[in-house]
């Protein structure tokens, strides 16, 4: 007998965390632009926390479906559940 119907199923990610950008250090100028790319209106707000070494945390659902492509342009990131 199994206990498959015991197993709590895993939580669907809600948010997206950018840890750091791989231009962040040399070429910061680069890390701004891709934000501006990905979060316009934002992007100042993110940059001044990523420079700093802070987490950003984005709840938009819309960026968990994007993370692959913010992960290409260079963004560490992380989903969160």
């Amino acid at each position: 007998m199994d206990d498959y119907g015991d197993t709590p199923a895993a939580a669907s990610p809600v948010a997206v965390e950018l840890l750091d950008h791989y231009d962040l250090a040399d070429q910061p100028g680069r890390t701004l632009q891709a934000l501006q790319v990905f979060f316009p209106g934002k992007a100042i707000e993110y940059f001044a926390a990523l420079q700093v070494g802070g987490v950003v945390r984005v709840d938009d659902p819309v960026f968990v479906d994007l993370v692959g492509q913010l992960a290409a342009q260079g963004f560490r990131v992380r989903l969160v559940g």
